[in-house]
């Protein structure tokens, strides 16, 4: 049983944190300003909150936004020896965490997961995991506990990379299923009834089987907010390098909703509201 410090009790972080904590010991650290809202967090998921007289393995990071990653990397008041980032981050950025990370002699594994918070919950996500040549057994067995799926990079880079390009391939495809629907409203069709059937078509895919009906009948209760999406289409551009025009296309789409303040908070999917 090995001390993990978790930090990060967002939507994903906390059902991650309660998973690890059924086999090991999870403290925490909450960005949340109010001190209930972090122990309410902390005994959810059978936790403690951390303090700086407890050893701690290794630290797992699952923040909102790649922009605080460095931040906090560089306010922890502990240098563990492995840091697993969970968060979506920039090939940008990679280099300078890495280099703060060995200054501070720590083995920085950038690992970007992907899946829904059912799968977290279930230990079903997907990681892709940097740096992996540095990783002893305990660390990939405690890997395991939250992913089923696990893909091993020798740098962090192409570890990032690869998560990217599974973001470039969720968004488009969001927005391909905005352009289905708009022919779908033009023909007057049914919409349950046609998203029922193309779900059973070869040109199904994974974001229509899991948002199709949700769509059709106007629900956007929040997955992934339209919010993280367009932060996520600045990084997905950082490796396309305009290479690809069709993106141009894709960006403008999220670009005119994401300016609606009653829409950020809402799923990704709104894209496909009239």
């Amino acid at each position: 049983m090995k001390n993990i410090l978790f930090v990060g009790l967002g939507n994903m972080g906390l059902p991650i944190a309660t998973k690890l904590s059924k086999t090991n010991n999870v403290f925490t650290l909450d960005s949340s300003k109010k001190k209930q809202t972090k122990e309410k967090k902390s005994r959810l998921i059978g936790g403690f909150s951390w303090n700086p007289e407890v050893q701690i393995d290794i630290v797992f990071l699952c923040l909102p936004d790649y922009r605080i990653t460095f931040e906090t990397i560089n306010k922890l008041q502990i240098n563990p020896q492995y840091i697993i980032d969970l968060t979506t981050g920039s090939i940008n950025q990679i280099q300078s965490i890495e280099t703060l990370c060995r200054k501070k002699g720590i083995i920085y594994c950038a690992s970007p997961m992907s899946g829904s918070i059912e799968d977290a919950l279930q230990g079903k996500l997907c990681l892709m995991v940097g740096n992996s040549n540095f990783l002893p057994k305990w660390i990939n067995q405690i890997l395991k506990i939250v992913s089923n799926k696990l893909f091993f990079y020798s740098s962090n880079q192409e570890a990032v990379t690869i998560k990217l390009i599974n973001q470039y391939l969720h968004l488009s495809t969001v927005a391909l299923i905005r352009d289905v629907f708009t022919i779908i409203e033009d023909n007057e069709l049914d919409k349950n009834k046609t998203i029922s059937a193309l779900l059973n078509c070869s040109g199904s895919s994974k974001m229509l089987e899991r948002f199709g009906l949700e769509i059709a009948n106007n629900e956007f209760k929040s997955h992934f907010s339209l919010q993280l999406a367009f932060k996520d289409i600045e990084l997905v551009e950082e490796i396309l390098k305009r290479q690809v025009v069709f993106f141009n296309d894709v960006r403008a789409i999220y670009q005119d909703y994401n300016k609606n303040k009653n829409f950020k908070d809402k799923n990704f999917t709104i894209i496909c509201k009239k």
